[in-house]
């Protein structure tokens, strides 16, 4: 019976998407999930062309969190979706399930830092402040493997969060007071993660003419 009721609510979904995404019952399809219902039933849905199918898809697959991951070959494809609320819960799936035998989905995150929006380039530096090292020192490898974009000085950011308690103050400020966004993005980032200890760092970023990187800064500075 119950799972008649998961395969009821996914019909429900590919039927009237958005009248279930309103009413809320992309949580009672998650209890399903938490129940028992097969996690291959996603697969579909991840897949639809039909991005109102897809966004309580994707929200479904973040709250299962470590019980999704196997889900994650699947889900990295979305972070090129048009929808930046897909593209937000997607990049949140990376960093908790890029690890072990899917540690090379972590490139998708790493890219994501020079995405055009705005706000889904802040995302993703809030999430690669918070990456494993496993993952950082993995990304250093990955950037060069795909030849992304500026990959020498994403590996030059990457080699830095790594080793931020390790930098002088001054490779911080030249960092955060590079003529190269992506630089000043790293520079933020590795203050973020010196926080606590130098808080200075941040104060200085709050002043930056990079918006991302204002905004990174004043996000930590409102965590307090």
């Amino acid at each position: 019976m119950k799972e008649n009721k998961g395969h009821q609510l996914i019909e429900d979904l590919k039927s009237n998407p958005i009248a279930f995404f309103k009413f809320g019952k992309s949580y009672d399809l998650l209890q399903e999930y938490f129940g028992g219902l097969s996690l291959e039933t996603l697969i579909p849905l991840l897949q639809s062309d039909d991005l109102a199918i897809q966004k309580p898809t994707i929200w479904v697959v973040s709250e299962l969190a470590d019980k999704g991951c196997s889900l994650l070959p699947h889900v990295s494809p979305l972070v090129d979706s048009a929808d930046d609320y897909i593209r937000y819960y997607a990049l949140e799936c990376i960093l908790l399930c890029a690890k072990g035998r899917y540690i090379k989905e972590f490139v998708h995150l790493i890219r994501s830092i020079d995405d055009a929006s705005s706000s889904i380039k802040v995302l993703a530096m809030k999430l690669l402040t918070n990456a494993e090292d496993i993952q950082l020192r993995t990304g250093l490898e990955l950037v060069v493997e795909h030849q992304i974009e500026n990959y020498q000085l994403h590996q030059l950011g990457l080699s830095n969060l790594l080793n931020h308690s390790q930098l002088e103050k001054h490779e911080i400020i030249d960092m955060l007071n590079s003529k190269m966004p992506l630089a000043q993005q790293y520079g933020v980032m590795v203050a973020g993660r010196r926080y606590e200890s130098s808080p200075e760092f941040i104060r200085h970023a709050l002043l930056s003419n990079n918006i991302c990187v204002q905004e990174f800064a004043r996000e930590i500075v409102d965590m307090e």
